[in-house]
């Protein structure tokens, strides 16, 4: 994600027994309902024919990576979608977590509540981006709300809600142009949980919704922290930097020339690939997964249930196509740009990856805009940490958040 410029046949069941904290006043519009994921067998009758009748290209024998999605590839995993993939365990799996609906007149929010039951816990808004779901936070979750049971310390512990960004997955299609402020929206549903401060985290996308955050409403904020430092560049660069921020244009521009060609898409023309990833089962792994292998550093991270929880979440909600809407939308919003001699003064935290979806962005670029409280480059490690090194990220969520504890 450059800085640049029916939810299907879905079931709500109300007889989730988790409490919910509410606020009174001007989040009262905001309404809550448990929700649990249940894909009606049509839908999944209808997933399994489509892929059984995948017509399959014309293809270049043992073609690499280098090519796209390699047919061999992809042929095991629509495979293994059609005789092996258990998407009832799955949900299963999913339900464990307790997960709601925020509705208001515009927008159904989805989003999982996972409450420690320390009583000092801090509350945690953590975003993911594109092409993630909210399962791909699910290994992170005890980490976070039970950290002593990790080998940490039970005053580190948070309450962790992972919103859905609207036009992802069980947050609404959406079906009309311009940006949505998802920040205000989270902003509001923290409120109506009664979280009046609370730390945010992202990455990819969900790093410029938490950038947002600081910048809109730092006044609830105890700390941000980005796993993926899509943040913004001075405006304007001083001289002192510009050496260091030509340097990262130049790895950047080579980037876009070899990787880049998603985002060239999706930030111009997305319908036209909308109607490709809506019609075809396989087509739509193929767009969304192949990102997982570019920007992992280890694909043992990931096993195919993994990978295809990913795709029957968008496949099954029919969301594929919003969601990639997400780069055309920010980059005619121009919300993203920061402001002349604007300087986030929120503090916050940054972990980087060798392997993520682009060029990291400097140190000094960041620590001219942004108050820096903790710095950690990564060794090992891409663009789905919460997958490919959880232990790692919870730690760092923890060190960063500890000093900051209201």
């Amino acid at each position: 994600m450059l800085n640049f410029e029916t939810l299907g046949q879905l079931s709500v069941v109300s007889d989730h027994d988790v409490a919910i904290q509410i606020m009174p006043s001007n989040t009262a519009a905001m309404e809550i309902s448990p929700f649990m994921v249940s894909i009606d067998d049509d839908v999944l009758a209808d997933l399994r024919g489509r892929l059984e009748r995948t017509r399959w290209p014309n293809l270049i024998e043992r073609t690499k990576w280098s090519y796209g999605v390699p047919g061999d590839w992809l042929w095991r995993l629509v495979d293994y979608w059609i005789n092996d993939f258990d998407w009832r365990a799955i949900e299963a799996k999913l339900n464990e977590w307790p997960q709601f609906i925020a509705s208001t007149d515009d927008y159904n929010v989805h989003f999982l509540h996972a409450r420690s039951a320390e009583p000092d816990a801090a509350p945690l808004v953590l975003t993911i981006g594109w092409p993630s779901t909210f399962a791909e936070t699910i290994p992170i979750l005890d980490r976070l709300t039970d950290p002593a049971a990790h080998g940490g310390d039970s005053r580190d512990a948070f309450h962790v809600i992972v919103p859905t960004i609207p036009g992802f997955g069980f947050s609404t299609p959406l079906s009309v142009e311009g940006w949505v402020p998802a920040d205000d929206l989270w902003a509001a549903l923290m409120s109506r949980l009664g979280y009046d401060r609370f730390f945010a985290a992202g990455s990819d996308w969900g790093s410029q919704i938490t950038n947002q955050l600081a910048r809109r409403h730092s006044d609830r904020l105890l700390g941000v922290h980005y796993s993926s430092p899509d943040l913004e560049l001075p405006n304007p660069i001083p001289s002192s930097v510009a050496a260091c921020a030509n340097d990262y244009l130049r790895r950047l521009e080579t980037w876009m020339s070899e990787e880049g060609g998603y985002q060239a898409i999706q930030r111009t023309k997305p319908q036209t690939l909308a109607f490709a990833l809506s019609d075809s089962p396989a087509g739509l792994a193929a767009w969304l997964l192949e990102k997982v292998h570019a920007w992992s550093a280890d694909e043992s991270s990931f096993d195919k249930d993994d990978l295809l929880t990913t795709a029957t979440i968008y496949w099954a909600t029919n969301t594929a196509a919003s969601a990639a809407r997400i780069y055309y939308e920010f980059a005619h919003s121009g919300v993203l740009r920061l402001d002349p001699g604007e300087r986030v003064a929120v503090p916050t935290g940054v972990l980087t990856f060798p392997q993520g979806a682009e060029p990291n962005l400097p140190r000094p670029l960041i620590e001219h805009s942004y108050d820096i409280s903790r710095w950690t480059d990564a060794p090992v490690g891409g663009h789905f940490p919460a997958f490919e090194t959880p232990e790692l990220l919870a730690s760092e969520l923890r060190e960063f958040a500890r000093p900051l504890r209201a």
